[in-house]
């Protein structure tokens, strides 16, 4: 999946949206104490936070920047908290906002 020319995976284990590349970002803000920890028992600190917006237009709120991840990953939980529903088929995925009524 693309936003604004980066790639994101999408992970139903991450307990927040993250990115490595701040330039993605709009609103910042700075977050303080803010660690994650990865699947491997490692732990990154976050130092900012702010809104993405995916490739459609599609606002993501809350992405922390985490400068020394890997990747830029989307949390499934948190995506289905703010109304984010993800369809997948074997060609294609589909993310739609329900309350925006809009994909």
């Amino acid at each position: 999946m693309t936003g604004k020319h980066s790639e994101w995976i999408i992970d139903t284990g991450a307990s927040s949206h993250m990115t490595t590349n701040l330039s993605l970002l709009c609103g910042l803000r700075d977050v303080v104490g803010c660690l994650v920890r990865l699947p491997d028992g490692k732990q990154l600190m976050a130092n900012k936070e702010g809104t993405v917006t995916l490739d459609g237009g599609l606002k993501v709120e809350t992405v922390l920047y985490v400068p020394t991840l890997s990747c830029n990953m989307l949390s499934i939980s948190q995506l289905t908290l703010k109304q984010i529903v993800l369809s997948i088929s074997l060609t294609t995925y589909v993310l739609c906002s329900i309350a925006l009524r809009r994909c």
